[in-house]
């Protein structure tokens, strides 16, 4: 099994939204690409004009739609998923990973695959019902509907293989049953620009993410059984999401690989037709757990024995030092939590 993790940025609704405009390429490529139109455009504009694009469903927010059809424990069939799964075989969303230029998502996600295995096939750029995948999507209903067409088109269009997360809090588990589905992670705060201050949300709920994934034993979390197994590969993909995200995914690849992970991380510039793997650290554990032990209670200590993780896990404010961002997520990830975890 290999889990796939992605932020997901707007360029599929922006490019769903111009369809007519733009050109495609069809992959595998060869040395001399033909570009061609898209061949569901003119479905796709029927259906953007009846409000399913950004809406997902007329008349309701995103947010909402996903909660009630895709959260755990939402109904499985109704007549709302019915329409929805016939919209997406309308306009042919399980084809779209084919197509060079759909969404920077798919473009990575594809191109990644034939760089790793010499994927030549659908079927091969796609991630298996062995895998898993978690889509980070903003808290917006642009960010939301991005994910949500995103999440179809790597679902090979079947929208029963999608679940909505609408949280990752203290009491969220994963198991068995996370195998073969594509998941849309809410995250708030995911757009932010402003500050380290406004990133700390985001990097908790992605530090828990990875615990969850590989819970390890120190995390509190050792009766929760790994979902990925010893030698399994988590692989990152960079390139779609806000730019503003790249170092802090980065990040969180570096720290998942510091716990004896099998990790990647994969970038495509836009320009590109090829990805590159980013080199990763590994940090030592075992001094990550005590520099950031102190911190336990609320953030904050006033006195540290070593301090090799200042300017990155935390910094001086005034008298006393401070969990930056990164500091927060790497509490939540490697076991020494900001919050009470239940065993």
């Amino acid at each position: 099994m290999t889990v796939h993790i992605a932020p997901v940025g707007l360029s599929i609704i922006g490019n769903l939204a111009k369809i007519e405009k733009l050109k495609f390429v069809e992959e595998p490529a060869g040395p001399n690409p033909i570009e061609q139109d898209f061949p569901w455009t003119e479905l796709i504009k029927q259906v953007q004009a009846s409000g399913y694009l950004e809406s997902i469903y007329p008349g309701k927010k995103p947010k909402d739609v996903m909660e009630a059809m895709f959260e755990t424990g939402s109904a499985a069939d109704s007549p709302e998923r019915d329409e929805l799964q016939e919209i997406a075989d309308r306009i042919n969303v399980g084809e779209w990973i084919r197509y060079r230029g759909v969404s920077a998502e798919l473009d990575t996600l594809r191109q990644a695959a034939i760089e790793i295995s010499s994927a030549k096939k659908k079927e091969e750029f796609l991630p298996s019902r062995k895998d898993t995948v978690f889509l980070l999507a903003t808290d917006t209903d642009k960010g939301i509907a991005a994910a949500w067409w995103n999440a179809i088109a790597l679902a090979n269009g079947d929208i029963r293989r999608i679940r909505y997360l609408s949280d990752l809090d203290e009491n969220a588990r994963l198991d068995k049953t996370a195998i073969g589905c594509i998941h849309i992670l809410r995250i708030p705060g995911l757009d932010a620009f402003s500050s380290d201050q406004a990133f700390r949300e985001p990097m908790k709920i992605m530090g828990r993410l990875g615990r969850l994934l590989v819970a390890p034993p120190e995390s509190m979390l050792e009766k929760v059984k790994r979902i990925i197994q010893p030698r399994e590969e988590i692989r990152f993909y960079l390139s779609g999401g806000y730019k503003a995200t790249i170092p802090y995914l980065v990040a969180l690849a570096e720290w998942v690989r510091s716990l004896g992970e099998d990790v990647s991380a994969w970038i495509m510039h836009e320009t590109s037709r090829k990805p590159f793997q980013l080199p990763l650290r590994r940090l030592e554990v075992r001094q990550v757990r005590h520099e950031l032990k102190p911190f336990y209670k609320d953030g904050k200590t006033k006195n540290l024995e070593t301090n090799f993780f200042e300017g990155y896990a935390y910094e001086i404010r005034g008298k006393e030092y401070r969990l930056t961002a990164f500091g927060q997520g790497m509490c939540e990830l490697f076991g020494i939590p900001t919050e009470s975890v239940p065993q």
